[in-house]
């Protein structure tokens, strides 16, 4: 099977995530993977701002796919750009759908993510 490529990537969100078009559709942004994926943040949190959970959690696992049908650099960029922003994004909305959100999240995402939360968030002795 073909691992999704970054060339791939404007199509594939712009198929699947309809709504987010709007977001994705600057000409410097398809051609800029970082910005594509900000836009899907971009688009997250606008969801988060309408209390839209059924379409945040949709995306979460869309991405899910996402990340393991991807090359390395798509990958890469999913973790230090996409899944970085849960925590901004676990700020425009209530804990209770957070909580909902969060036990959504794909298990290699939500892996990554208490990773990342380790590392930024040490244990103090």
């Amino acid at each position: 099977m073909k691992k999704i490529s970054s060339d791939d990537m404007f199509q594939i969100i712009a198929a699947e995530l309809p709504e987010a078009t709007e977001e994705i559709q600057k000409p410097s942004t398809r051609e800029n993977l970082a910005a594509l994926l900000q836009g899907v943040v971009n688009y997250l949190r606008d969801r988060l701002a309408m209390h839209e959970i059924g379409k945040v959690r949709y995306t979460m696992a869309f991405m899910g796919w996402v990340y393991t049908t991807s090359d390395e650099k798509v990958r890469d960029l999913v973790e230090n750009l996409f899944i970085r922003s849960f925590n901004s994004l676990k700020r425009h909305c209530s804990k209770l759908e957070w909580e909902e959100i969060e036990s959504s999240i794909p298990q290699r995402l939500f892996s990554i993510y208490l990773v990342q939360r380790i590392h930024e968030h040490p244990a103090k002795p």
